[in-house]
């Protein structure tokens, strides 16, 4: 089977006014069809310029992403996104704001391709419980549904692979729970192919096929984590001992390389602060 997502030695430098910052080692992986894949790492690590990189946003200083065997360059059909901050059009409709793209590109190429859209778009209405406010505006919306609408208009067009960016973090604990379970149930019943960052270990278990563990900055992948949890997945889960076991153990994971890049950058501070030895100059005999 061909990787739906293929990252090639993928890395990122930013120019500063005193010289550079490397966020992202040069970092390989693929993902198969199917597969939920999150990134996990300390804040700082990498892992959200890693997204904006693979959605087209931000430029790789150097490597290469193949999206179903072909060369990636900047954002495409083929790669849906999900940003953290809300980012629904607050003048439009729940239902116009997931028929957004579609009605662009009807309106340039013509066609009926806007009345599959829309069939599309009440079959995730109906998927994501938001038929009741296909007609409602933004600011009529709760955190969590304005979530449920980025995700279905992110959907809208079945992309290859879907990427998440933190989309449930300003949400409250029980909310984040109810749309942590509709995104793993829609993500099985769709076939969806999705790439997701989180800080949260709890999150990652619940949702992932598996997680890539990056180290702090210049980020890198440390562990690649198979999750076994099987497609059914219920809150109960969370209470398991198999679950509270990886949980410990991804933990203790992201403490070490937390410690570890620590004590390398206090070393390298010892290291510079340490005064030059005397300097002692031999005195000529007349």
């Amino acid at each position: 089977m061909n990787p739906i997502l293929e990252v090639q030695a993928v890395s990122k430098i930013y120019p500063t006014d005193t010289g550079s910052v490397e966020a992202l080692q040069p970092t390989s992986f693929k993902i198969e069809p199917g597969e939920f894949v999150t990134l996990i790492g300390p804040s700082g690590c990498g892992k959200t310029t890693m997204l904006f990189i693979l959605a087209g946003l931000e430029a790789p200083t150097g490597g290469y992403m193949f999206v179903k065997g072909r060369q990636a360059v900047g954002p495409g059909a083929d790669r849906g996104m999900v940003f953290q901050n809300y980012t629904l059009y607050p003048w439009l409709t729940v239902t116009e704001n997931i028929l957004f793209s579609a009605t662009l590109k009807t309106s340039r190429q013509g066609g009926d391709e806007l009345k599959s859209a829309k069939e599309r778009c009440n079959a995730l209405l109906y998927l994501m419980g938001l038929e009741a406010f296909a007609n409602a505006y933004p600011r009529e919306l709760s955190g969590g549904m304005k979530q449920r609408v980025a995700i279905a208009r992110a959907l809208l067009p079945r992309p290859a692979i879907l990427l998440m960016d933190e989309p449930f973090g300003a949400l409250d604990a029980q909310t984040r729970e109810e749309i942590q379970q509709l995104t793993a149930l829609l993500s099985r019943h769709e076939g969806t192919t999705v790439l997701m960052v989180t800080h949260d270990v709890d999150e990652a278990l619940f949702l992932s096929t598996r997680t890539l563990v990056f180290s702090p900055r210049p980020g890198a992948i440390v562990e690649d984590i198979t999750v076994p949890f099987g497609d059914v997945r219920t809150l109960d889960l969370k209470l398991a001992p198999e679950f509270i076991s990886l949980k410990r153990r991804m933990l203790d994971l992201l403490r070490h390389e937390t410690d570890r890049s620590r004590n390398d950058y206090l070393q390298r501070l010892l290291q510079a602060q340490q005064p030059e030895p005397p300097r002692i100059h031999k005195l000529r005999k007349p």
